[in-house]
């Protein structure tokens, strides 16, 4: 039978073969690779071989597991033409961690796919699925927004932004500043009004 393995899947294998390569050395990380394709080529002779995850039973689709290592164990689902790897979980970490992950993960794909349909059947102009587009795309950030702001706004999101306010903090503490200070309401009211 075919195995599919999600991204997921093959990126938490390749960070754990890492892991083991840089705290144990290459020999290790070579024997827990052939650990893992042992079990994937049990799994593809043999489907049914991982017990039902308890963790994942209120789930609609029966996923199973199976251990690779001692401390790691390979969760999937099978349909009728193909085994989905979806997880490969180092079993010390918080199980229910674990479990929230994949069914988080899950219910992304259905509402995504749910919305992509909705889509599909609109009528829309060039302009309008331009637009769209534009909407759906996930902003980039240059910098992580949350090294400088705590709430991860967009606005202090570049250092720039954050140096220019400082700037102008010390620029108004200087003696020969150019700034009013603004004590009372008619302070307000006279800077509104001369705008």
């Amino acid at each position: 039978m075919k195995v599919i393995i999600t991204n997921t899947a093959e990126c938490q294998i390749a960070k754990t073969a890492d892991y083991i390569e840089q705290a144990w050395g290459r020999i290790n990380k070579i024997k827990f690779r052939k650990k893992i394709q042992k079990a994937i080529s049990l799994l593809r002779q043999h489907p049914n071989l991982g017990a039902l995850e308890p963790l994942l039973k209120q789930h609609t689709k029966q996923y199973h597991s199976i251990v690779a290592t001692q401390y790691n164990k390979i969760i999937y689902f099978v349909n009728d033409d193909h085994i989905e790897i979806v997880a490969f979980w180092d079993v010390r970490r918080e199980p229910a961690k674990l479990a929230n992950e994949i069914i988080d993960k899950y219910m992304t794909t259905i509402a995504l796919n749910n919305l992509w349909r909705y889509l599909q059947g609109l009528a829309l102009t060039e302009k309008d699925r331009k637009w769209l587009a534009g909407k759906l795309q996930e902003p980039t950030y240059h910098v992580d927004p949350y090294t400088i702001s705590p709430s991860g706004d967009k606005f202090f999101a570049d250092s720039r932004n954050v140096k220019a306010v400082e700037n102008d903090i010390a620029a108004a503490h200087k003696p020969d500043a150019k700034f009013t200070r603004l004590e009372t309401k008619e302070d307000i009211m006279q800077m509104i009004n001369a705008l």
